[in-house]
């Protein structure tokens, strides 16, 4: 069977820290090969290098038969997780661009997308947007297909249709890569390279890779020596999970919930500079990771849109039952750049959100609030939210608490006031959205809106408090006990970081 695409013991590394290592892989034509891992195991940039948009550190990769170029990458329809699509454009003018690059003949928008046609890329549902393109990646009827998790974001249907188009395109001779986590997609492979911490660590049918094989859950207080005993058993570990859980329940929404919006996540300030979706390498693409003692330390890849680097650190301060976050965001272009960092965290819908009133809030804030005892407070009510809705507002005291109600579980956030003037443009320092989805509501934070020269960073903290409130406390709006209770809980942690 003649092989379409092969990487043979490739490895790349950026600087210090190997993204791939020795990695073999190979598509024939006519088969559908799935590349699992958990994010951050090195898929993406194995496709990359694989594609000849990275150059191997060591090792080759071949593209039918030759090195990556563009004559060979006309014969690939490639589905980043980015998309690759032109977010400003309507569907319509993707396809026509997407013809004319190819130089294919002008076929009409297939029926699947047609509904869409005139409608901007960046306007759409992100599983919509995946489906557009899925459909422009078969346009020119690729002798290869690369898809780099295809389905997230996609409904369980519009899934079962993106992989019957991957089979029929592997049924008339394509060959196809496709990257997942999700088991039950692996299962629709015709063979299975899993990756782990940037090597190979299982290859074959998916029952061939199942059978016979233990997986254990490991809990513990010491990290550091866990991860040394394990790496020097030779045993493939991943740390997977975006839960914050009190009591055994999760606070944060899940993959399940929203697979394009769930946990909490960090983009820059202001939005207008990005629009949307999000970038992708700040906000969703793999991270590279260390451990600094304590401290899991999280380095974002370039993100050429906006110029920058994100740097992520958390850490948990025991003595004061905290979670700490340190975000840095760097300049490596040529030219200063103004931003701001923003949190976001999405939590399930029900709760009470509430903070100290600044200097109030402001356009083009749609969310009903209340202003009581000098707090504003935000209480769900799913018969109010119609449409995509969100409260602009200044803080003061420094933190932001939400409340879910059910679970009588508390989160407090605590940051460095900035004030009014120092907010980013159109943004504000407290924002709360709320899905018309009713899925879930954003927690939101923002820094100070500054300067940032060329080769330099901006720093930013936020620490998260987490406590299971007591049975006796009334959760209300107004309620004074409950603010109380906050009141002292951030004085006590103000006093405990010294």
């Amino acid at each position: 069977m003649e092989v379409l695409a092969e990487a043979r013991q490739v490895s790349r590394r950026f600087g210090a820290f190997t993204a791939v290592s020795a990695a073999d892989l190979a598509v024939e034509r006519g088969e559908v090969v799935g590349l699992l891992g958990a994010n951050g195991a090195g898929k993406t940039t194995l496709i990359r290098v694989l594609l000849g948009l990275l150059r191997p550190s060591d090792g080759a990769v071949a593209l039918f038969g030759s090195a990556p170029s563009l004559p060979t990458r006309r014969r690939v329809g490639y589905v980043p997780q980015a998309l690759g699509l032109y977010a400003g454009l309507t569907v319509a003018e993707n396809w026509a661009f997407t013809a004319a690059a190819f130089r294919t003949s002008g076929a009409p928008v297939p029926e699947g997308i047609s509904a869409w046609r005139n409608q901007v890329v960046g306007g759409l549902p992100l599983g919509a947007q995946r489906q557009v393109a899925f459909a422009v990646a078969l346009s020119h009827r690729p002798e290869l297909l690369i898809l780099d998790e295809p389905t997230s974001g996609v409904g369980p249907l519009a899934g079962a249709r993106l992989w019957e188009g991957i089979r029929q395109a592997a049924s008339g001779g394509a060959g196809a890569l496709v990257t997942t986590h999700n088991m039950e997609e692996a299962e629709q492979c015709d063979h299975l390279v899993v990756m782990a911490g940037g090597k190979v660590v299982a290859r074959g049918t998916a029952a061939e890779i199942i059978g016979g094989r233990q997986v254990t859950e490991v809990r513990c207080d010491d990290w550091n020596r866990v991860f040394a005993l394990l790496d020097a058993a030779g045993l493939a570990v991943q740390l997977h999970g975006t839960a914050l859980r009190v009591g055994g329940q999760d606070l944060l929404t899940g993959r399940r919930v929203d697979p394009g919006n769930y946990g909490s996540t960090f983009w820059t300030s202001p939005q207008t500079a990005w629009g949307w979706p999000p970038v992708p390498e700040i906000d969703h693409l793999p991270y590279r990771a260390h451990l600094e003692g304590d401290t899991v330390v999280m380095r974002s890849d370039p993100a050429p849109a906006l110029g920058v680097e994100i740097e992520k650190r958390f850490s948990a301060d025991r003595a004061r039952a905290a979670i700490v976050f340190d975000f840095r965001i760097y300049n490596w272009g040529q030219a200063a750049i103004q931003t701001a960092p923003w949190q976001i965290t999405r939590v399930p819908p029900g709760g009470l959100t509430f903070f100290p009133t600044g200097d109030g809030r402001f356009a083009p804030s749609n969310l009903d609030a209340v202003e009581s005892l000098g707090v504003t407070w935000y209480a769900y009510d799913k018969a109010a939210i119609t449409d995509n809705q969100k409260l602009f507002a200044d803080g003061r005291e420094g933190w932001l608490a939400h409340v879910d109600v059910d679970r009588q579980a508390l989160l407090v956030k605590t940051f460095a006031v900035t004030p009014r003037a120092a907010h980013a443009p159109g943004e504000a320092q407290i924002e709360i959205y709320a899905s018309p989805a009713h899925t879930y509501v954003e927690v939101e934070a923002q820094g100070a809106y500054e300067a940032i020269a060329p080769g330099a960073s901006s720093h930013w903290r936020v620490v998260w408090l987490v406590r299971r409130l007591p049975g006796e406390l009334r959760c209300a709006v107004g309620s004074a006990e409950l603010l109380s209770y906050v009141r002292a809980l951030v004085a006590a942690d103000a006093a405990a970081a010294g």
